[in-house]
C-alpha cells in the first residue's frame, strides 16, 4: 500500500467543492458544509497512514518529527492567507458590529484556536454575520491541529501495545458526547474537538484496519462500494441539518467517506475508481486545502463589496478563488515542503523557530488590525462622524441640584452615546447609561421580561437597580428600537415594503404587540412610583439600505445599496403606525410620560434621508450616527427643560 493514493485526492475533491458550493449559496447544497467531515475522515486515515510508513523511533524523536511535518504542512499556506486577508480587512472593511469577531478570529487561527474564540464567543457557524468574517473557515483546522496534539500519543501507544482498544474507546466517548451536547449547545457541538473527535479517528481506525490486514478489509462488493459510499455522502451534502449537528447527521458524511477509502484502496479497476482518480478531481483534489483557505476569504469580500448574487459575480469569484489557491499550492505549499534547508533542520529546530514566527507575525497582524481606524482607506474610519459612541460617562456624583438621567434600553441606548456625552457636558447633568442589544424594554413590539434568556435577567437587574438608587427628580429615559426593522447589519438584499408592512398585521405580531404593551405598562406603573420624570423615544426612521457597507466606491454596487439612502415619509409614518398606536395609548393611561419623537429633525416634508450635508445621519439602517447625534441635541435639551426642569434650575 503506496503512501500516496490518487483516489483520496479525487474525495478531498468532492469534500471542496461541497464546501465551496455551500457558501456561495447554501440553498444550492443545503448541506454541503459537511464536505468538512469528509475532510477530518480523510485527515485521520491519512495521518496515520503517513505514520505507519515511519521507521520506528523513541517517544521524543517521534513528537518532534510529527510536528515538525505538521508545521511545514499546515502553517506557511495558513499564514500566508491570514497575513495578505489581514491587510485588505486594515485596509478595505469598515468596521462595525457585524464586523466585531474578524480581528480576535484571525489571530487566534494562527496558534489553531479560532474554534475556541468561535465557539465561547458565540459565535453560530451558521448565523448570517458569519458570512462578512473571512476567517470563520479557520475553525476546522483548529479542530485538526488540536486533534494533532493528541494523537502522536495515541498512536505511539498503539505502536507499543498494537490493539485500537484506546482509540475505539476515545471514538465512543467522543460520539456519545456529541450526541449529547448536539441537542444543548450547538457552538461546542459545531466548533470544538471533543465533539468532533470521532470523526478523525474514525479515518484513523480504518487506516490501522487496513495496515493490520495486508491493505485490505474484503474484496467482496468493492465496485459496489463506490455506489454505496457515494449515494452516502451525497444524502450529508444534500439534507444533513445544520440544527442537528454533528449528531446525527455527520454519520452520513464520515460513514460514506470510509466506504469510499475503503473501496479506493482495494480496487484499481472498475468505474468508480476511474471516477475519483480522473485528472479533474486529481487537480482540485491537490488544491484543496488552498482552496479551502481562499475560497471563504474570496466569497466574503465579495459579499462586503459587489455581492454574490449575480452569474458573473459568481465566477469571477470562483476564478479569483483558483488563481489565489494555486499560487498558494505551487509557491507555498510545495515550496516549504520540498524546500531542502527546511527538511535538513533537525525537527525540534524547525518545531521552535516556527513556535517564534508564529507568534511575531500573530502579534505583528494583530497590531495591523488594531490599527485598521488610522490605515483604513473607507469613509467610515471618521468615527466622529460615523460612530455615535464616546468614551464611558464619568461616574454620578449625585447632588440635590444636578439631576440624573438613567439611559435604559436596547443598542439604540447605546446610539445615543455621542448626545448623551454632550448634554451631560453642558448641562453638568449626571447620565447614567445601562444598554445591551435586543434587551429594549418598553419597545412597543416584543415583550421583553417574561423570557428566560440573559437579556431579561438584564432588564430586570436594571429595573431592581434604578428601585434603589433613583431619586424623584432624577428622569427615566426608556430609549429602544421600537420600529419594525427593514433589514439589519448583515443582511444580503433589501426587503419588499409591501411585505414587511403586511407582516406587522400577521397574527403572531400582533398578538406580540399586546404582550409588549401589557409589559410595557407593568414597567412604567413601577417606574411611576419612583418619578414622574419618564421619556420613551418615538420609532426613529429605519432603512432599507446598511449606510456603512455602501459608503464607499468599491462597495456602492452592492446588493443591500440598490434601494438607495431614502425613504418615504409617507410610507415610514405608515410602517411606524403600529407601535405608535400602543405608545400614544401607554401615554393616555400615563400622561406625565413624555413621548420624544425625532420625526421632524430626521426627516423633511416628503422622505426620510440617511444622509444631510454629505454626512450619515445612521451609521447602518436604523442606529443614529455620531453626526445624528449633533443633528438631534438641541431636540433632546428642549425637550429635557421644556418638561422638566427650567434651565436656570440646573447651574
Amino acid at each position: 500500500m503506496t503512501q500516496y493514493i490518487k483516489g483520496i485526492d479525487g474525495l478531498r475533491a468532492i469534500a471542496v467543492l461541497s464546501v465551496i458550493v455551500f457558501h456561495l449559496n447554501a440553498s444550492w447544497l443545503p448541506g454541503g458544509f459537511s464536505g468538512v467531515d469528509i475532510f477530518f475522515v480523510i485527515s485521520g486515515y491519512v495521518v496515520t497512514l503517513s505514520l505507519l510508513s515511519k521507521p520506528k523511533t523513541g517517544l521524543s524523536e517521534f513528537l518532534w518529527e510529527f510536528y515538525k511535518r505538521r508545521f511545514v504542512r499546515i502553517y506557511p499556506a495558513l499564514i500566508f492567507m491570514l497575513v495578505t486577508v489581514s491587510i485588505a480587512v486594515t485596509f478595505f472593511l469598515p468596521k462595525f458590529f457585524v464586523s466585531k469577531d474578524i480581528d480576535l478570529t484571525a489571530t487566534y487561527a494562527f496558534f489553531g484556536l479560532s474554534n475556541f474564540y468561535l465557539s465561547f464567543n458565540g459565535s453560530d457557524y451558521f448565523s448570517p454575520s458569519t458570512d462578512f468574517n473571512p476567517f470563520v473557515h479557520t475553525w476546522s483546522l483548529g479542530v485538526e491541529e488540536q486533534f494533532y496534539l493528541v494523537f502522536p500519543l495515541l498512536f505511539f501507544y498503539y505502536l507499543a501495545k498494537p490493539n485500537k482498544l484506546l482509540i475505539s474507546s476515545l471514538l465512543l466517548m467522543s460520539f456519545l458526547y456529541s450526541m449529547f451536547v448536539s441537542g444543548t449547545n450547538s457552538s461546542l457541538s459545531y466548533y470544538i474537538l471533543p465533539s468532533r473527535f470521532w470523526e478523525l479517528s474514525a479515518g484513523c481506525l480504518l487506516s490501522l484496519m487496513h495496515f493490520e490486514r495486508g491493505g485490505r478489509i474484503t474484496q467482496r462488493g468493492v465496485t459496489n462500494n463506490f455506489a454505496v459510499g457515494s449515494v452516502i455522502i451525497s444524502l450529508g451534502v444534500v439534507f444533513s441539518d445544520k440544527t442537528h449537528f454533528p449528531y446525527p447527521w455527520a454519520i452520513l458524511s464520515v460513514v460514506g467517506t470510509l466506504i469510499l477509502i475503503n473501496a479506493i484502496v482495494t480496487t484499481k479497476k472498475s468505474l468508480g475508481h476511474e471516477i475519483f482518480t480522473n485528472p479533474f478531481l486529481i487537480h482540485i483534489g491537490k488544491l484543496s486545502y488552498s482552496l479551502y483557505l481562499w475560497h471563504w476569504a474570496v466569497f466574503v469580500f465579495y459579499r462586503w463589496t459587489v455581492g454574490l448574487d449575480s452569474i458573473a459575480n459568481v465566477v469571477s469569484a470562483l476564478f479569483i478563488t483558483y488563481i489565489l489557491s494555486y499560487f498558494s499550492y505551487n509557491y507555498v505549499e510545495k515550496k516549504f515542503s520540498k524546500t531542502q534547508f527546511i527538511q535538513k533542520v533537525r525537527a525540534r529546530g524547525v518545531v521552535l523557530t516556527s513556535c517564534i514566527l508564529i507568534s511575531l507575525t500573530a502579534f505583528i497582524t494583530y497590531k495591523g488590525l488594531s490599527a485598521q481606524p488610522k490605515l483604513s482607506i473607507s469613509e467610515t474610519a471618521n468615527k466622529a462622524i460615523w460612530s455615535p459612541y464616546t468614551r464611558q460617562l464619568p461616574p454620578s456624583t449625585k447632588t440635590e441640584s444636578k439631576p440624573t438621567i438613567y439611559v435604559i434600553g436596547d443598542s439604540h441606548a447605546g446610539a445615543y452615546g455621542k448626545m448623551l456625552r454632550s448634554f451631560s457636558d453642558e448641562t453638568h447633568f449626571n447620565v447614567v447609561v445601562k444598554s445591551e442589544g435586543g434587551c429594549g424594554i418598553t419597545n412597543m413590539k416584543t415583550p421583553v421580561l417574561s423570557s428566560e434568556d440573559a437579556c431579561a435577567s438584564k432588564a430586570k437587574l436594571w429595573i431592581s437597580e434604578l428601585e434603589e438608587k433613583i431619586q424623584p427628580n432624577d428622569i427615566v429615559f426608556l430609549a429602544t428600537l421600537k420600529s419594525y426593522r427593514l433589514v439589519n447589519q448583515n443582511t444580503i438584499v433589501p426587503a419588499k415594503l409591501d411585505s414587511v408592512l403586511k407582516n406587522q398585521y400577521a397574527e403572531e405580531n400582533i398578538e406580540l404587540r399586546k404582550q409588549a404593551y401589557e409589559e410595557s405598562i407593568a414597567i412604567i406603573k413601577k417606574l411611576s412610583a419612583l418619578t414622574k420624570n419618564i421619556v420613551l423615544d418615538s420609532p426613529k426612521p429605519v432603512f432599507n439600505y446598511v449606510a456603512f457597507r455602501c459608503a464607499d466606491w468599491y462597495t456602492k454596487a452592492n446588493p443591500i445599496c440598490q434601494y438607495g439612502p431614502e425613504i418615504s415619509r409617507k410610507f415610514f409614518e405608515k410602517y411606524r403606525q403600529s407601535t405608535m398606536d400602543s405608545l400614544l395609548r401607554l401615554q393616555s393611561a400615563f400622561p406625565h410620560v413624555v413621548i420624544w419623537d425625532l420625526i421632524d429633525e430626521l426627516c423633511t416634508e416628503n422622505t426620510c434621508d440617511l444622509y444631510r450635508e454629505g454626512k450619515p445621519l445612521f451609521f447602518d439602517a436604523d442606529h443614529l450616527s455620531g453626526f445624528g447625534n449633533e443633528v438631534i441635541l438641541d431636540s433632546f435639551s428642549v425637550m429635557i427643560f421644556q418638561n422638566f426642569f427650567e434651565k436656570n434650575d440646573v447651574k
